[in-house]
C-alpha cells in the first residue's frame, strides 16, 4: 500500500511539473525565434548539426546490425534448445517406451 501511495505522489508531481510547462510554452515570442535563427548561421552550429546527423546515422546502422545479431543469437539459442529437449526426451523416457518405437 506505501508503494501505491509514493506512485501516485509521484504522478502527481509529474502531472503538476507537465502542467508547469504547458503553462509556460506561450511566453516564447516571435523575436526571441529570430534570435534564435540568427544564431544558427554560425559556423559552429553547422559544424554540430553535420555531426549529429552523422552520429544519427552511425547510430542507426549500428542499431540495425544489433538487432540481426541478436536475431542470430536467438535461431542458434533456440537450434541448442531444440536439439537439447530431443536429447533429454530420449534419456528420460521409459524402457517400455522404446520398445514400442522399436517395433
Amino acid at each position: 500500500m506505501f508503494r501505491f501511495i509514493v506512485q501516485t505522489l509521484i504522478m502527481i508531481a509529474l502531472a503538476f511539473l507537465v502542467y508547469l510547462l504547458a503553462e509556460a510554452l506561450p511566453r516564447v515570442t516571435d523575436e526571441e525565434i529570430d534570435v534564435l535563427k540568427a544564431r544558427r548561421s554560425s559556423r559552429l552550429v553547422g559544424y554540430v548539426e553535420r555531426s549529429d546527423e552523422a552520429l544519427k546515422s552511425f547510430t542507426e546502422k549500428f542499431l540495425r546490425k544489433a538487432k540481426v545479431w541478436l536475431l542470430q543469437l536467438n535461431n542458434f539459442i533456440e537450434a541448442k534448445l531444440s536439439k537439447f529437449k530431443k536429447d533429454t526426451a530420449k534419456a528420460t523416457a521409459l524402457p517400455e517406451e522404446e520398445e514400442k518405437k522399436g517395433e
